[in-house]
């Protein structure tokens, strides 16, 4: 007898946080124990047991596709597939040398009054990952 045929990730979406951040969401299936292979033009890029995966080295201005695959021992299912396009421009990081990283933060952080920060989603989302990349460039320097 056959084993049952594995059925593809549901509802595969994506959200675009900013020019190099996008997440992947997908629903879980019944079955326990299904892991999830995430592939990139034809690269496997991540393999999880979870429902999402997260990149923040995309290239800004591109469309990317990406397949979800579901996975049980040797059995695949077939491809979900979803395109994502980040948002054209080039990161602080390719703007701003690494000394001048832990001055611009210091000055954020000086005339930061969370009272004054009026803006919409994207541009607090933008700052997040702005942030989070000049606090990691500063850490590995």
């Amino acid at each position: 007898m056959k084993p049952p045929t594995l059925a593809s990730p549901a509802n595969l979406r994506s959200e675009v946080y900013s020019r190099t951040g996008a997440e992947l969401f997908w629903d879980r299936a019944a079955m326990p124990g299904l892991r999830y292979e995430i592939e990139r033009d034809g690269e496997v890029v991540d393999t999880t047991n979870g429902t999402s995966f997260y990149d923040d080295t995309l290239a800004g201005g591109v469309t990317d596709t990406d397949e979800v695959v579901a996975l049980d021992g040797d059995r695949r299912s077939g491809a979900s597939i979803v395109s994502l396009t980040t948002a054209p421009g080039s990161s602080a990081r390719a703007l701003i040398d690494e000394d001048s990283y832990e001055a611009i933060l210091r000055e954020v952080v000086r005339v930061a009054n969370p009272a004054s920060l009026v803006a919409d989603a994207e541009t607090v989302r933008q700052l997040a990952f702005d942030l989070e990349a000049i606090g990691r460039a500063i850490g590995a320097g």
